[in-house]
Parts: C-alpha cells; structure tokens; sequence
C-alpha cells in the first residue's frame, strides 16, 4: 500500500504460490463465490489466490525469491500505428504444404509511476 492506493495483481513464482496455499489452505476456508464481490464466473478456471483483494498468481518466468507488485493502473500497452498487426504478402515454401506470412507488430509497455510499483526480492519460496 502507498496512500489509498494498492497493487491490482501480485505475480510470483510457482514454489512461493503453491507455499502460499499451502500455509492459506490450512488456516483459512474460502469460498470463491465470496473471495471478490465481483467475481466473474470465466474467471474460474485460472488458479490465483487473492490476499487482501488481490489475485496472486504464478509466472514461471518469473525469477527465483522474486514477488512483483503491480498497479495496473499505471501500466499502458502502447502500439506503433504502423504496426499494430500489419500483414506482409502470403510465401508458399518449397518445403511445404502451406502457405506462410510474416506479421508485424511494436508497441512498447510503458509505465507512467514507477513509485506504485514494487518487487520484493528475498527468500519467498521457501517457508
């Protein structure tokens, strides 16, 4: 937390995670219908814990002992107007039976307030 503000996910790895619901899962029961009062039913099928409001969830290219607090309010996908899934003519290979294409796309992530995020790097996967 800094101010009225809070991360919107939490990204971590798959041996903090399945530490995390094992030390959640014999403390506490929770009911998923009652996690988030906004819970929307596709979201169902995605394994994530929410701490505090906040869904947890694992990365596997996440680095070891490391937990990312994002605020996705200040994250913004921005997209090259040319590039934004531009299409260059059709290949057919010598090799194959099918037809190829190259598609191009750039954009970069851009963050507007580095101070609302944060990453904890420390011994988190093992209790």
């Amino acid at each position: 937390m800094r101010g009225d503000e809070a991360p919107s996910i939490i990204i971590t790895t798959m041996a903090a995670y399945i530490n995390l619901n094992r030390v959640l899962t014999g403390t506490v029961s929770y009911n998923q219908n009652n996690v988030v009062p906004k819970v929307n039913y596709g979201d169902l099928a995605f394994e994530h814990i929410y701490v505090h409001g906040v869904p947890v969830m694992f990365d596997s290219n996440c680095p070891a002992d490391h937990a990312y607090f994002l605020n996705l309010k200040y994250l913004k996908l921005m997209v090259h107007g040319d590039r934004d899934f531009s299409f260059r003519d059709w290949i057919t290979p010598q090799d194959q039976d099918g037809l190829l294409a190259r598609i191009y796309w750039a954009g970069n992530l851009v963050c507007s307030n580095l101070a609302r995020q944060s990453v904890v790097s420390a011994n988190i996967d093992t209790y």
